[in-house]
């Protein structure tokens, strides 16, 4: 019936200087309900009608509204079978209510706005139609006839002491509870060798060699030797790329664990060997060579999907960042780099962590706060 009587009344109000088309859906329209799946079809119907209509007139003086009253107080749900009694009364409103609410968004709808007004339960949309020769509907939030200001205000406050209630559960209670060996204790020999492994070669780095770049080349060059020897050491194949930086050569280092089934994919983890000018770089970066070393050594058995390529670079630090004579770049740019990498990982200023409570005393949860 809507649509037969939209046919034969549309020319008319054609030629009005203003008119407007309204059409009543409900917000079953836009939401399944079992039990109400024919009335749910035509009232989407109704929907879909009504925004191709609002489209169709964009640019006459035709207005197209369309509402979806959410669920309202009448006799009609009662009798259609529903349970009212199951709808929180929060999202019911009475006939009043929402037949305020069209009167006033009738009333305020401009002319030639071609805008759909969709109505839910506690939401309000609008359709406009945009463009010139071909609009273009999309939804976009809008104003609609008053919601319940109490209602909101309750959600609001139960989700804030909700979102209270679960923080403080989470970051003060939930320590939980763990079974077995801690993996510090089942593996605290090798854990001992790695720690002492590690710190060893950072104390090498920093103290016996010192600042390593070109300003202090002595210790920049033995470094270099002193990667390749180990590498070499543990069975690999070292590949060197000099280049001259300041009339001297420098040097990026690398070897590889070759894929199984992916062999051109390369996975690359890298660490830097100089310092800063005057520095003598234990954490920048002789914690990243450390550690590199030492992936070397558990993957040395390794038989990897991918190819693996472990590099050690030169020149990173100022003033060679960003330059030619930067070592990645160098890299990067060489005729061999011409891979599919798949993954790149930096070894830069790797951090500790020890299983010993770093808190201080005057913590006022020190019993939940252990930092690991």
């Amino acid at each position: 019936m809507p649509v037969f009587l939209t046919r034969e009344l549309l020319p008319a109000l054609r030629l009005r200087p203003q008119a407007k088309v309204v059409f009543i859906s409900s917000s079953i329209a836009r939401l399944p309900y079992p039990g109400l799946a024919i009335y749910g079809a035509t009232k989407g119907f109704l929907s879909s009608f009504s925004e191709s209509l609002a489209c169709e007139l964009h640019g006459t003086s035709v207005s197209v509204l369309c509402f979806h009253p959410g669920f309202t107080d009448t006799h009609f749900m009662p009798s259609a079978g529903m349970n009212m009694r199951r709808i929180p009364k929060m999202f019911v409103h009475t006939p009043e209510t929402t037949a305020a609410g069209i009167v006033s968004a009738i009333r305020n709808d401009r002319p030639g706005s071609m805008q759909m007004s969709v109505r839910g339960s506690e939401s309000s949309w609008q359709v406009s139609c945009l463009g010139q020769s071909k609009p273009d509907c999309s939804l976009i939030s809008s104003g609609g006839y008053p919601m319940n200001k109490r209602a909101i205000a309750w959600t609001a406050l139960i989700l804030v002491v909700a979102f209270v209630g679960f923080s403080f559960w989470y970051t003060m209670m939930c320590e939980g509870s763990w079974d077995g060996i801690p993996l510090e204790a089942e593996h605290e020999g090798e854990l001992g060798f790695l720690a002492d492994s590690l710190r060893a070669d950072v104390s090498y780095l920093s103290e016996t060699l010192g600042p390593r770049n070109p300003a202090h080349y002595a210790s920049l060059a033995a470094t270099a030797d002193w990667i390749q020897a180990r590498w070499e050491s543990q069975g690999y194949e070292v590949r060197r790329q000099a280049f001259m930086v300041d009339s001297r050569e420098c040097a990026n280092l690398e070897i590889e664990i070759p894929g199984k089934r992916y062999p051109s994919e390369i996975v690359i983890l890298g660490a830097q060997y100089d310092t800063w000018p005057e520095s003598p770089g234990a954490n920048n970066n002789g914690s990243g060579v450390a550690v590199l070393l030492h992936v070397s050594v558990c993957s040395s058995k390794a038989q990897p999907d991918r190819t693996i390529r472990l590099v050690a670079f030169t020149t990173q630090e100022p003033p060679y960042d960003n330059t030619e004579s930067m070592g990645s770049l160098r890299m990067r740019d060489a005729p061999a780099s011409s891979t599919r990498i798949s993954v790149l990982c930096s070894a830069w200023m790797p951090l500790a962590f020890t299983n010993r409570s770093l808190v201080p005393k005057g913590c006022p949860f020190r019993s939940r706060c252990s930092t690991r």
